[in-house]
């Protein structure tokens, strides 16, 4: 058994394949424990426990906490992996979702990029322990989970914990444009770079034209070199992550042509920004988790909808 390697790590006893690791975890309803005997049966390889399951004929790893475990061997397995991660600020992958991306990186990958979403403070050091970004992307300092960070400024002070356990010769990026982002100083010393459409940011775009729902055309400007690129996903705030991408790819030694091609082919997933055409009505799907500024900008695409034009707020 030892010198066997497991194919994956999961958590749903659905996703289970030969030589998987089942890591149980306790929900609100549903206690992942419960199904250990079944993934065991489907070709699992091992499941870690936090209960002593007794003379079974099968392995498992007694551990405190499988959410801790979890976390732990994502830490292991992404200090082993010699890529570039890039750690980016936002509302997707928590301390379980994150572990589970990485456990996902193989090999052949060159770059991962990992978003982090937080709600409480200490919850980004622990993300970023997992992660070990090398370029740390901070896109803006919103108003999200204002329940438990209480302010702006104590949102900034939660997503800027990223920093505590990236690459200290890696790279800093902020948005230039966000009042918060562009007076702070990482106590790492690295200094950050800027983007925005402000003309002092070291990327910052220009002569932006508007395609309603077709997307924007802009002339992107980095510290060497311009550009001209067409972003596919409609609303103001897109230009600002294309921009985020331009240096991402700039610290990453792309060229322009490289990075403009990646900004064209740029498609939405589910339940961001997705624009789906029926015969008779185009949907915007954007019904992922909101906060006030996301909302408000979903509303911004929605106004350059052509004709009779419908909010559907959950």
């Amino acid at each position: 058994f030892l010198d066997r390697e497991v194919s994956s790590v999961v958590i749903d006893s659905r996703k289970v394949q030969k030589d998987s690791l089942f890591v149980p975890i306790r929900g609100a309803r549903v206690d992942g424990h419960t199904f250990i005997p079944q993934v065991m049966e489907k070709g699992a390889l091992c499941a870690l426990s936090e209960e002593d399951l007794g003379e079974v004929p099968y392995t498992y790893i007694r551990v405190a906490s499988c959410e801790q475990a979890l976390k732990d061997l994502a830490e292991h397995y992404r200090c082993s992996l010699d890529i570039k991660v890039v750690g980016i600020t936002g509302n997707f992958n928590n301390e379980i979702g994150l572990p589970l991306t990485v456990f996902n990186i193989r090999e052949e990958h060159q770059i991962a990029v990992l978003e982090m979403g937080i709600s409480e403070f200490g919850e980004m050091t622990r993300l970023a322990k997992v992660a070990r970004p090398d370029i740390c992307v901070f896109t803006n300092i919103g108003f999200a989970h204002l329940e438990n960070l209480g302010s702006r400024d104590g949102i900034l002070k939660a997503k800027t914990e990223m920093l505590t356990f990236m690459n200290p010769e890696g790279t800093v990026i902020f948005n230039g444009d966000d009042d918060k982002l562009r007076g702070f100083k990482p106590e790492n010393g690295i200094l950050p770079v800027y983007f925005g459409l402000d003309e002092s940011c070291d990327f910052h775009a220009c002569d932006v034209e508007n395609r309603g729902l077709k997307g924007t055309d802009a002339r992107f400007v980095t510290p060497k070199s311009t550009f001209r690129a067409h972003i596919p996903v409609p609303g103001d705030h897109m230009v600002y992550n294309a921009l985020a991408g331009t240096a991402v790819g700039y610290a990453l030694g792309m060229t322009d042509e490289e990075i403009a091609r990646g900004i064209g082919a740029l498609v939405p997933i589910a339940g961001r920004n997705h624009l789906i055409e029926t015969n008779r009505f185009t949907l915007i799907d954007d019904c992922y988790n909101a906060n006030p500024v996301s909302m408000k900008a979903a509303i911004d695409v929605l106004d350059l909808g052509i004709g009779r034009r419908v909010a559907i707020l959950g």
